[in-house]
């Protein structure tokens, strides 16, 4: 279902309704940008990242807004069955204002968010003549109390859009919290919540939503937990599945968990291993995507106009079928590993997920995934590589050169490096996997370069001893020569 301004009053007590009676809540955004704003430097993603670092990264990027958020709703249809139905919104969005009320308040537009919109035919004069008002807590509070300087001042207009009983602050505060009312009853419900690589989903929907971003990443996981006491990355999921069942040897064919992307998984999980298969249906609101659904299990969505693929309800739509049909292909396995009867089903299928509660997904960083409800995992990238000599062709009056030495090490595996002394002599090189870190230790020693290796610290205050001294890993080191980013959908 389609949802703007015109039509949000009407179809949100409907929404409510089918919030209290669904299973989980799938959910997507589609935001304005998503590189570095102007000002900030080597905002990309890079392996060096710890969890407070890639924090702070996010929190610098909060000037971008979210123009479309989906949402899923999915119900079992019967006890003990494996068939389920959603309930698609697809909300467009426009950041609240009123009279001289936030009028000048700046918000950013990436240009290449804008082309990639376009390219999948996003309603961009929708999202501006129609886009639902919305406010965080802060701002609704500022907006409270300019409506009671304004009444002070005997002046009470309201919007033309909106046709009121009676003149009061109040619905002009309900008014323009709109999409934020949709978060508010999500809070209250306390559902599972699902999404995809959704840690720039996560941060942005609770700073426009619910409040600002707070100082420090250690308060933002408090309180997003607070807010959000369910989440379930299909990502991590699906990582985690994989490497689950590869080490328990089971001789399953894992090769539809090789890409974990959106599209890919929906297309390589929609026919499961076993009998027990979920079925997901489209309500009769939302069956502009059924078309979408069932041609992506045997072709790439994205390729396809029928999907409507990067519009945030049809996302969150395929989003929340990927976790269903996970959650089997994992229940599958136990009941195999159990030695079970594949043909048993019950209502707890979902609790094999919850090892998966509440991890998040961290594309390109030093640590997997982070855990909202608790302690984040120890890094699972391989030792520092730390350079600290170097053949005589390689070196100038300016010292190593790093960036020379990363163009080669990269044919061998994905990889970045940064200076860690003064006069550049000295380097760290970070690896993505164990096998590249091997190859590229091996092309260095045969190069003549002198190397040793450094363990990883989760976060940024570590102290690291080497054996010329020490150097502390912090936010402020040098982290100009970060070189690949990352599309965080993917």
């Amino acid at each position: 279902m389609q949802v703007d301004r015109t039509n949000f009053e009407l179809v949100f007590p409907k929404f409510l309704e089918q919030l209290r009676d669904c299973l989980f809540v799938a959910i997507d955004a589609e935001y304005s940008g998503l590189g570095p704003p102007p000002g900030c430097e080597s905002d990309v993603h890079s392996l060096f990242d710890s969890a407070s670092r890639r924090y702070l990264k996010a929190k610098a990027c909060s000037s971008y807004v979210i123009c479309q958020f989906g949402i899923a709703l999915f119900r079992r249809l019967r006890a003990n069955s494996n068939s389920y139905e959603a309930d698609c919104y697809n909300f467009y969005l426009f950041p609240a204002s009123h009279e001289d009320f936030a009028r000048d308040e700046p918000f950013l537009w990436e240009l290449s968010s804008v082309l990639f919109l376009k390219e999948f035919n996003f309603d961009f004069d929708r999202v501006f003549q129609k886009g639902i008002p919305f406010m965080n807590q802060r701002k609704a509070e500022e907006f409270k109390v300019y409506l009671k300087n304004r009444c002070a001042e005997g002046l009470d207009e309201q919007p033309d859009e909106v046709v009121m009983d009676e003149k009061n602050g109040a619905q002009l505060l309900e008014y323009y919290t709109g999409f934020s009312r949709v978060i508010q009853a999500l809070k209250r419900a306390r559902k599972p919540m699902v999404g995809h690589n959704m840690y720039t989903d996560l941060v942005l929907t609770f700073h426009r939503f619910v409040n600002d971003l707070p100082e420090t990443y250690e308060e933002f996981k408090v309180q997003a937990h607070d807010a959000f006491p369910i989440v379930y990355d299909t990502k991590a999921i699906a990582q985690g599945m994989k490497t689950l069942m590869s080490k328990r040897n089971t001789e399953e064919d894992l090769s539809y968990l090789s890409n974990t992307s959106l599209c890919a998984l929906y297309k390589n999980t929609s026919d499961p291993p076993g009998r027990n298969k979920p079925i997901v249906c489209l309500s009769c609101d939302s069956q502009c995507y059924s078309e979408g659904l069932r041609e992506g299990k045997n072709k790439d969505m994205e390729d396809l106009v029928s999907t409507k693929c990067h519009e945030a309800g049809f996302d969150a739509c395929i989003t929340g079928a990927v976790f269903t049909q996970l959650v089997y292909i994992l229940w599958q396995h136990e009941l195999t590993v159990k030695g079970l009867p594949q043909t048993c089903i019950c209502d707890d299928v979902f609790n094999c997920v919850l090892p998966w509660a509440n991890r998040v997904n961290l594309s390109r960083a030093r640590v997997p995934q982070i855990n909202l409800g608790g302690k984040d995992p120890a890094s699972h990238r391989p030792s520092w590589i730390c350079v600290t000599g170097f053949v005589k062709s390689t070196v100038s009056s300016k010292g190593l050169h790093l960036k020379s030495i990363i163009r080669q090490a990269s044919k061998l595996g994905s990889c970045e490096g940064i200076y860690i002394s003064p006069e550049k002599s000295k380097a760290l090189i970070t690896c993505s996997t164990e096998r590249a870190s091997f190859q590229i230790q091996k092309f260095l020693k045969q190069s003549g370069y002198k190397i040793h290796e450094v363990p990883v610290p989760n976060d940024d205050t570590g102290v690291v001893d080497v054996p010329w001294g020490k150097f502390v890993v912090c936010a402020a080191a040098c982290w100009t020569c970060i070189l690949l980013t990352l599309w965080t959908k993917t």
